[in-house]
């Protein structure tokens, strides 16, 4: 009898965990690019036990935020929809139960902002959810912390995307410093063609080659952009104590990472110099042309005054994004 009652608390307990285990797709839908990740997640522990599907397509939503009025085109969003369709099919291979998608700064700003995100869910299925900055930092923090080493209250979060900047750090019972800012890849590269690059009669584009007088200068607004916007004490505190700086989002992953580090896991800010100093005088078909050819050497520059600001000497870098964070923690938007 008392083996029967065993077997009976085991299944239940294999049944729970079973009852745990669901398959979920998260979108984040950035301001220069539109991401998904599939995974088997454990809901209860709040943990990802395997990545399925992990894709991104570029759309330029900031470029018209910037250039058009913040007023988002028919062009633009229709490259969004197609970007959905197409990253929506590779969910659905995979049997997904639970579908979860939040947008960020271009469509905070955007004054179309109801007609694109209404057009963005009817072609999802599902409700796509216009986050604020502190819940955006909140999911970042989410996806990128437990990756640390030196534990959560060690560690801060850098997370730099086309339209918006956040740093997160973990103080205890819910106490999370953070700075949140609106200058980002595509700004800084706006900034950089309009007040430290020389006059042209010609609408530039690309601010290449930058060239490295100009690249100095540009690093030294960087700076003293920073040192304007006033970050969180408590994360300079923490950068001084030693802290680990992950650094999450695109301008991180796929814009400094692989010209500036040497391991594709860390930079220094000697390591950002060294690239800074090689790409300035590239230009766009130098630098090997793509999508964000335009912001290569800018986000370089940009991380590096940072950097430099803060007082961090090194910066970790994991492939993550606000997709992470909402497979686990879907609760902090829905």
């Amino acid at each position: 009898m008392k083996f029967i009652a065993l077997m009976a608390l085991g299944l239940s307990v294999q049944v729970l965990a079973d009852d745990c285990i669901k398959n979920r797709a998260a979108f984040d839908i950035g301001s220069g690019s539109t991401k998904i990740k599939v995974a088997k997640v454990d809901t209860c522990r709040q943990v990802i036990i395997k990545m399925l599907e992990d894709q991104h397509l570029g759309v330029s939503y900031q470029d018209d935020i910037l250039n058009n009025q913040a007023v988002i085109s028919s062009q633009t969003l229709l490259q969004g929809v197609e970007a959905i369709k197409d990253l929506k099919k590779l969910a659905v291979k995979h049997e997904v139960e639970e579908f979860y998608a939040v947008a960020t700064e271009a469509f905070r700003k955007a004054k179309n902002q109801d007609l694109v995100i209404s057009t963005l869910s009817k072609t999802l299925g599902n409700q796509v959810i216009v986050i604020n900055q502190e819940t955006e930092a909140k999911l970042g923090f989410a996806a990128a912390a437990p990756l640390s080493a030196t534990g959560i209250k060690n560690t801060v979060v850098w997370d730099i995307g086309g339209g918006s900047m956040q740093i997160a750090a973990y103080n205890g019972n819910g106490d999370m410093p953070m700075y949140l800012g609106d200058m980002a890849a595509k700004g800084f590269k706006k900034t950089v063609i309009e007040e430290i690059l020389p006059p042209s009669i010609e609408k530039r584009e690309t601010p290449n080659p930058i060239g490295q007088l100009n690249a100095t200068n540009s690093m030294f607004w960087a700076m003293s952009y920073a040192y304007r916007d006033n970050i969180h004490p408590d994360i300079i505190d923490k950068i001084d104590a030693g802290a680990t700086v992950i650094g999450i989002g695109g301008v991180h992953n796929f814009a400094v990472a692989p010209k500036a580090s040497q391991n594709d896991k860390t930079y220094s800010r000697k390591d950002l110099l060294n690239a800074i100093y090689q790409y300035s005088t590239m230009d766009d078909q130098a630098l090997g042309g793509g999508k964000y050819v335009d912001t290569d050497v800018t986000n370089l520059i940009l991380v590096a005054g940072f950097m430099y600001a803060m007082g961090i000497e090194e910066v970790e870098v994991q492939k993550v994004n606000l997709a992470d964070g909402l497979l686990v923690a879907p609760q902090l938007v829905y």
